[in-house]
């Protein structure tokens, strides 16, 4: 029984490894788009100075307590990471707590939502360690 478990791990990770070497050797695969990442400049994702005008941001979801992905326009990614985890944000929502119309790294914070005894408000103010462009890895 246990020489079979064992084949059955081996044919799983042969089988992974096959898969990443196909995804590789593709043309527009895995491998161009890791060089990509080294070219990516933040300017044409509309950061400029590690800011973005708001305006340019479709939808804001948090990934976990410190992650974030900004949808913007054409189709085009973006990734904030806060300077800590903050508690909650990913699971209760976020006040984005800004002083004009730009999203900025270092100076611009979120707050998560705080659903606790007394109604919603913003809870501890988490800040914006930076904004830089996403672009996903997954096979297409």
């Amino acid at each position: 029984m246990a020489k079979l478990i064992q084949r059955g791990a081996l044919a799983g990770v042969l089988g992974a490894v096959a898969w990443a070497a196909a995804a590789l050797a593709e043309p527009g695969g895995l491998a161009e788009r890791l060089a990509q990442l080294d070219q990516l400049e933040p300017s044409d994702w509309g950061i400029r100075n590690g800011c973005l005008m708001l305006s340019r941001v479709r939808s804001m979801q948090f990934t976990d307590d410190q992650t974030a992905i900004l949808e913007l326009p054409a189709g085009k990614q973006a990734v904030l990471r806060l300077a800590k985890p903050c508690a909650g944000v990913a699971r209760n929502g976020y006040l984005l707590i800004n002083r004009d119309g730009r999203l900025c790294a270092r100076f611009d914070a979120v707050a998560a939502i705080d659903n606790g005894f007394g109604g919603m408000r913003g809870g501890m103010r988490c800040q914006i360690e930076s904004i830089q462009p996403h672009l996903g890895l997954e096979r297409e």
